[in-house]
Parts: C-alpha cells; sequence; structure tokens
C-alpha cells in the first residue's frame, strides 16, 4: 500500500489516493474506487475486511487476476465534487492527474474499472458511459436524477448496479438502456460499511465480465 499526498485538485485544493499494488511482476487491471479513505484496512479492524487485505487473498487463491486498485479520497464537498454536470472536478483530477500517474509509474493494463457507492457510485457510470475515461463501472446503491441522463450513452461501457428495489433499477435501466447486471439487495443499507461489504463482490463481477468479452 502507497498514499500519494497532495495531489492538485480541480478546486484548488489538494487530494491523496491510496494505491494498491499486488505482488507480481507483470500488468494488471485497473480499479479505481471513489471514496477511497473508506475501503481499505491499514490496519487490522472488525469492519468488514478492507479492500486491500482481500484482494491479497483473492490473487493468491485465483479468484480474480492481480489487480491495482488506486482509491479517491473525498471530502465534506463530495456530493458537488461527484456531481459530473455541474462540476468537472473529479472528472478533470482523474483524467489530468490520476490516470497518467497511475499509468506512468505503475503497470497497469486495461480493462479499467471504476467504482463507487451513492453519488461516487453515479460517478462511476457517467466516467465510463458519458466519458469514456473507464471501460466498466460498478455503482453500488448509486444517487441517481432521472432527466440527466436523457439520451443513449456514447459509450455502451458494462455497468454492473447493486439497488435495494427493482424500482430503482427501472429508473436506470431506463436511461442506460443495455450493457447492464442489477442485482437487487431489498436489506441493504445505506453506509459506508455495506459499501466496503460489497466492494469485492462487485471487483468480482466486473472482472468476471471483462473474462468474458
Amino acid at each position: 500500500m502507497e498514499i500519494i499526498k497532495n495531489l492538485p485538485f480541480a478546486n484548488g485544493q489538494t487530494r491523496n489516493i491510496y494505491v494498491y499494488t499486488p505482488d507480481t511482476y507483470g500488468p494488471s487491471l485497473l480499479v479505481v474506487v471513489y471514496d477511497g479513505q473508506f475501503v481499505f484496512d491499514l490496519y487490522p479492524t472488525k469492519h468488514p475486511i478492507g479492500i486491500n487485505l482481500y484482494a491479497d487473498i483473492a490473487i493468491r487463491e485465483g479468484t480474480i487476476p492481480p489487480i491495482t486498485i488506486v482509491g479517491i479520497e473525498s471530502t465534506a464537498d463530495r456530493l458537488n465534487e461527484l456531481n459530473p454536470w455541474d462540476y468537472t472536478a473529479c472528472q478533470t483530477f482523474l483524467e489530468s492527474t490520476v490516470l497518467p500517474l497511475i499509468k506512468k509509474q505503475y503497470k497497469v493494463k486495461r480493462p479499467y474499472i471504476n467504482i463507487g457507492f451513492s453519488a461516487g457510485g453515479q460517478t462511476a457510470i457517467y466516467m465510463s458511459r458519458y466519458i469514456g475515461l473507464f471501460d466498466m463501472a460498478g455503482a453500488i446503491l448509486p444517487l441517481w436524477i432521472p432527466g440527466k441522463h436523457n439520451t443513449i450513452a456514447p459509450y455502451s461501457h458494462f455497468t454492473y448496479l447493486a439497488v435495494r428495489s427493482q424500482t430503482e433499477a427501472d429508473i436506470i435501466l431506463n436511461s442506460l438502456k443495455t450493457n447492464v447486471l442489477y442485482e437487487i439487495y431489498p436489506n441493504a443499507y445505506h453506509t459506508v460499511d455495506f459499501f466496503r461489504k460489497l466492494l469485492p463482490h462487485a471487483i468480482e463481477v466486473l472482472i468476471h465480465h471483462a473474462s468474458e468479452t
């Protein structure tokens, strides 16, 4: 694990990113996770297993191929920063700072995957479906604003959704139209713990789909 501190953010502030790299020599798939400070275990905790500890085990057991995981730090202003229509701070940070840095300093290969929770889930979809920075998106209990996505996405990349009801799924499917796999968790809580708990499964679903295409 490495923490890269004080990278320039588009609103004049700075952000840290958290980078997990596998213990392998060759290139690995890239997974970018929003709200990254909540999903790693730098020390043992009683919370759901951190994504770095999961990756160590899953790669060693052959459940997934080697992956590099980049966690994007969020702040108290995350709802604005993760609003992809009215603000471009997150997009600019990814496009101009994070992805060039990761491609330069680490051995990564496509597909590039991005995953988020709530507002981060909506951003993950937008960054792959509408901007094309990523090849796949995972959205866990995504915040969704009907009407913002009112055209068929120019990039029909694959999206995995975890939602609480068929109604929520239908609203998003009406926007995305194609290349969507969704699962319903009626008892899911809109909490960071649920995000941490489901994140390994989301990664496995996305990687499995990538291996089939």
